[in-house]
């Protein structure tokens, strides 16, 4: 039930005082629109590349029967089967990653109007335009730059397990990963990258250099990790070749210690003393194949990130959206006139409810 002199806003008064204001809300518009148009005109043009890749399962080592066999000799070789590849949820981490963007700044790209190729660190230092809005909001660091002094690259210790930049490189280096985009299908385990630039053509290269610098990085990282594998199985062939000797020499010294005593009970050791030696003998024989099998995965193994088509060279400008800055520019408009009218005009629209 509803007290009474309660105050209620008038949705008739609101709509009367926007129909009498819509001459100046239609200015406001036009005003605002034209303004969005012009500096939408005045953003530069940026062009968007696509890749889609697909991360190729490896087949894992075939132990086959050895993995119960070393079970049985107490050796865990599921530790080497069991290890997986790298997952492609982690190439975002390693695209974002300020050593992998640093390779990519000294990575080479070749511009259409140029005769020589150049660095992508120069393309960006002297041929990216910047929007009149980040020109803006740069004014204030570019004079702390001039005070400060021209930032220069810190010199690198190849010993040293950290990444030293420069303040220049840093920011240079954000700006670049705001430019790659990467993202993972975990249904159908595909993944999208993309990389936008102001020319197509160099868009097309520092996305080619961003999928090929991945493969590498996941090749050094496949390869290290079948390194380990080999030289894991490499000590257990050694331990299995300890192990067959042992057991051998054990049954040729029973065997020539008995050799004219014929009992049940040294017949039944002379059994598990043989049964030991044909045990150390198969995992001998068996590991020793699989090391020699794992020895060349090593020299065949390939980067397992497969481009899924050729990188196509955007014609098709991404940005800036003009209809859409217009469209949007145009409802701020009408939202923040309305805003302020309602503000003005507060005591005409609340109405006492008797």
């Amino acid at each position: 039930m509803k007290a009474k002199n309660e105050k209620v806003i008038s949705l008739t008064n609101i709509f009367y005082i926007i129909k009498n204001d819509r001459k100046k809300l239609f200015i406001y518009i036009l005003v605002f629109a034209f303004l969005a148009a012009l500096l939408s005109y005045l953003w530069p043009k940026e062009y968007r590349a696509y890749a889609t890749v697909l991360p190729e399962k490896q087949s894992d080592l075939n132990f086959g029967s050895l993995s119960g066999l070393a079970g049985l000799a107490g050796i865990d070789i599921g530790a080497v089967q069991n290890q997986s590849t790298i997952s492609p949820e982690l190439y975002y981490n390693i695209i974002t990653g300020y050593s992998f963007n640093e390779s990519l700044l000294k990575k080479k790209v070749k511009l259409p109007s140029e005769k020589d190729s150049i660095l992508l660190r120069d393309y960006f230092e002297n041929y990216q335009r910047s929007n009149p809005i980040s020109k803006i909001y740069r004014i204030p660091f570019e004079l702390l730059k001039l005070l400060r002094g021209k930032g220069v690259s810190a010199p690198q210790d190849d010993s040293s397990p950290f990444i030293k930049l420069s303040y220049d490189e840093y920011i240079m280096i954000e700006r670049l990963k705001e430019r790659i985009s990467f993202n993972y299908d975990k249904i159908n385990r595909i993944s999208y990258l993309s990389a936008i630039t102001q020319n197509p053509y160099i868009s097309a290269q520092l996305l080619h250099n961003v999928v090929e610098q991945l493969k590498d990085y996941v090749l050094k990282y496949e390869t290290e990790k079948q390194k380990e594998n080999v030289e894991f199985i490499g000590q257990q062939v050694l331990k299995a070749e300890e192990k067959y000797f042992e057991t051998q020499m054990k049954l040729a010294s029973f065997r020539d210690e008995n050799r004219y005593i014929s009992t049940e009970k040294l017949k039944t050791q002379e059994q598990i003393l043989n049964s030991e030696f044909t045990l150390a003998f198969n995992l001998y024989s068996t590991l020793s194949q699989q090391y020699e099998q794992s020895k060349i995965k090593l020299q065949e193994l390939k980067p397992n990130i497969t481009t899924v088509e050729p990188i196509l060279i955007p014609i098709r400008k991404d940005t800036p959206k003009r209809k859409l800055i217009v469209v949007v520019t145009a409802f701020l408009v009408v939202l923040m006139r309305v805003i302020y009218l309602i503000y003005k005009n507060y005591n005409n629209i609340v109405v006492v409810d008797n």
